[in-house]
Order: C-alpha cells, then sequence, then structure tokens
C-alpha cells in the first residue's frame, strides 16, 4: 500500500471516491533527501508503471495501525500523528519496472504526461 498525505482538495476527494483505478506511471521525485541522493536511486524519472486496485481513506489511527503491516514505507508515514492528518492509502497491483528510466521533470500529485513521452516509455 502506497500512502499519500496530499492536501484534501477537489481532485484528491475524487481519488478517494473512487474516480481513479487502473493504470499509471512510477514516478522518482527529483526532490529527495540527502540519503537518497547518497544511495545512487534513480531521480527526476519514471521508473515504471503499476495499477490502482484500491484506495483506503484513513479516518482513525486505529485505522492506520491496522494497515501498518502493509504499508511500503518504514520511516515517518508509519507514525501515529501522521495517521491524525487523515493520509491516504493506495493499493497497487501489477508493478512492473521499465529497463531504463525515462527521465521527467514530474509533479506533486498525479499529473498528466505528454503523450510523446508516454508512447516512447512503453516502446523501450
Amino acid at each position: 500500500m502506497e500512502l499519500r498525505s496530499w492536501a484534501w482538495n477537489d481532485h484528491t476527494r475524487g481519488i478517494l471516491a473512487g474516480g481513479f483505478r487502473g493504470e499509471f506511471l512510477v514516478h522518482a521525485s527529483s526532490k529527495t533527501t540527502k540519503e537518497i541522493r547518497r544511495s545512487g536511486a534513480v531521480t527526476g524519472a519514471i521508473l515504471g508503471k503499476a495499477e490502482i486496485v484500491g484506495v483506503r481513506h484513513y479516518a482513525t489511527e486505529v485505522e492506520f495501525l491496522t494497515d501498518m503491516p502493509s504499508h511500503l514505507v518504514d520511516h515517518y508515514f508509519n507514525d501515529s500523528q501522521f495517521a491524525c492528518k487523515k493520509a491516504a492509502g493506495f493499493i497497487v497491483s501489477n508493478p512492473v519496472r521499465f529497463e531504463k528510466a525515462v527521465p521527467y521533470k514530474g509533479s506533486s500529485g498525479f499529473f498528466d504526461v505528454p503523450v510523446l513521452i508516454v508512447e516512447a516509455t512503453f516502446s523501450v
């Protein structure tokens, strides 16, 4: 389960209400910690694709802690204070890592990727 703490705007509410399910591109942000940069991890690129098959909205700390073993992170997200900020958990399935990362600046949250980039990504 991929966790997010995005601002609760109309776009996010639409996702939580079932407005988005299906395939999406997995992007690694270029804004990272020093530790991640030192590790040599690829940043600022599309790394692969996966499918969102469900969304879990955490309204209480109990709900958050119950799902904790399914969370794909082990740092500050797994903090009871985070649960109180109304986190969302995207239930992800069928991950595929591309052979080559595709450099792309990206943006916060879900964002559109130009068709030419998508076509080039899937022809790699």
